[in-house]
């Protein structure tokens, strides 16, 4: 993220230890380590806010568009396919029914 490498960071440790000295600088590095996990945290649950709330517009997009609901063209031709079979069936159970009674 920040692009530092083991020079850099010696070299922080070492201003560190001359500014601070050894007894703080312990309690320093902690801190800053608590401070960090903290700042990492909220920048995280941002994150996941965002993305939750474009979700949720993608939802309301969605919901929005009629045709979205609709089927797709090979949905509906076997839909209507089927249709005429469903009928055919229910006309024979129609006539056995009329020849049973009869």
């Amino acid at each position: 993220m920040f692009d530092i490498g083991f020079s850099e960071l010696m070299l922080v440790g070492v201003m560190g230890l001359i500014i601070l000295g050894p007894e703080r600088l312990p309690k320093a590095a902690r801190t800053l380590g608590l401070m960090v996990g903290r700042v990492r945290n909220t920048i995280s649950g941002f994150q996941l806010q965002i993305e939750q709330e474009v979700a949720n517009q993608e939802i309301i997009e969605k919901l929005k568009d009629p045709t979205s609901a609709l089927l797709s063209d090979d949905e509906f031709s076997a839909m209507k396919d089927s249709v005429p079979a469903n009928n055919n069936t229910g006309q024979r159970l129609k006539n056995s029914n009329r020849e049973r009674s009869r």
